[in-house]
């Protein structure tokens, strides 16, 4: 064994050799960077979250019209045998396409291709890219990104060292790992369903209340929104600008700044970077903040993204950049029941309906909502409701917590029993 100049590998045998991932790829790319036009059938268009399970998922891909897909494929022409790596956000998740069906890729994920002749087998390569050690590198990269979302750059993964053993040990080790991964797969997919369905049953639990109340044996009526459908005969229905309004004061520079996000809500931004362990993109020091938007504890807040997750809550006084809209209840009523409401997906799909024939943003504006028909339920109903939707989902969220506790060690677990045999630190038994 002999130390090699990369301290992320440790000691390494002396007869394995060093090469550059992008000397054994004949294309190194990255998908579109134009947000293309969705539709409900068509080719599947995918980003990160339809990788980060370590194969290619296409479940819940987004889809696009096939002549948006032909003119993307032409500058990343993805096809069987193809490595895909997560690039923006989420880094150094390699994944191989095994698959013969069409689809295009985001600009959040990186496209390479094994070249013929190469040192290395594509399996053998396949473990050693998601091994720790790699992982180790990667976040190196990372820890020098001061943004928000950190990038491993197509010239990073272009110099990414590889480890290449000689072709024997390779074939044995990738042998190997597939026998000692295999459980380990199986367990992180069933805690994966495990998951799913957890969420899915915290999604039916809120729809069902926020549209049907609690009382089962509550006469209903239609409630002539296709999106509800029947709701309780004691609910109003009303539009959206007779139950809130927009706020528009400015100049409260005293405020700290807040981010927009779909799983916190509105928070300040340092709590933001607490809880995700990601760097917020600063302010430069001559910004004018006279002309960001104040929010009070209760607004709501409609973000470039709203047509993915909703409209935001705000338990925060603060400030927001003035690209964000900014809208608050006209009653002092009970506020938890829209809260809950504004983050159900037939909501999100109405108001995703108005963004539709947008591009550069897919911005919805309050104007859109104002004139959305929503459910008002009794303001004692609006109170129960939000107390029993807290208790539900604080249970579901911690089961989910706990699930993707254990599926974050198996992860690790794994990455680093690979690691041991890609360095060569532990050699593949007889």
């Amino acid at each position: 064994m002999t130390a090699n100049g990369y301290p992320w590998l440790g000691k390494v045998p002396t007869s394995w050799k060093m090469g550059r991932l992008g000397t054994m790829c004949s294309i190194l790319t990255d998908g579109t960077h134009q947000t293309p036009t969705y539709v409900d059938a068509g080719i599947p268009f995918l980003s990160i979250k339809d990788v980060s399970s370590g194969y290619i998922d296409f479940s819940d891909a987004k889809m696009i019209p096939l002549e948006e897909h032909t003119e993307l494929r032409r500058h990343a022409p993805v096809q069987r045998g193809d490595i895909l790596f997560t690039r923006i956000g989420t880094l150094g998740k390699f994944v191989t396409v095994d698959t013969d069906v069409e689809f295009s890729i985001f600009v959040s994920l990186g496209l390479l291709r094994l070249k013929n002749n190469v040192p290395v087998t594509k399996d053998y390569l396949m473990y050693y890219l998601n091994s720790s050690a790699v992982q180790s590198y990667i976040q190196s990269i990372k820890a020098g990104f001061g943004t928000a979302a950190p990038k491993y750059n197509l010239s990073d993964a272009a110099h990414t060292p590889v480890l290449i053993p000689p072709k024997e040990t390779q074939e044995a080790i990738t042998r190997h790992l597939d026998v000692i991964c295999q459980p380990i797969d199986m367990c992180s997919k069933d805690i994966k369903r495990q998951v799913d369905a957890l969420e899915q049953y915290r999604r039916s639990v809120i729809h069902e209340a926020v549209t049907k109340g609690l009382n089962p044996d509550a006469p209903m009526k239609d409630s002539g929104i296709p999106w509800i459908g029947e709701i309780p005969a004691g609910w109003d229905v009303v539009k959206g600008k007779y139950m809130f309004s927009q706020r528009s004061s400015r100049g409260n520079t005293h405020l700290e700044l807040l981010s927009p996000t779909q799983k916190y809500g509105v928070i300040p931004q340092s709590l933001y970077e607490e809880r995700t362990g990601a760097k917020t993109v600063k302010l430069k020091e001559d910004t004018d903040l006279q002309e960001f938007k104040t929010v009070h504890v209760g607004d709501y807040v409609i973000s470039l993204r709203s047509f993915q997750g909703g409209f935001e809550y705000s338990d925060y006084e603060g400030v927001v950049s003035p690209v964000y809209q900014v809208f608050y209840p006209i009653s002092n009523g009970p506020r938890g029941y829209y809260r809950y409401l504004f983050k159900t997906q037939p909501f999100i799909d109405e108001m995703n309906s108005y963004a539709m024939s947008l591009r550069d943003g897919k911005n919805i504006a309050f104007a859109d909502f104002g004139r959305t028909r929503i459910p008002v339920p009794p303001l004692d109903e609006q109170h129960a409701i939000a107390d029993y939707l807290d208790m539900k989902c604080a249970d579901a969220d911690k089961l989910i917590d706990a699930k993707r506790e254990q599926l974050r060690t198996l992860a690790e677990y794994k990455k680093s029993l690979i690691y041991e045999y890609v360095t060569g630190k532990r050699e593949v038994p007889a």
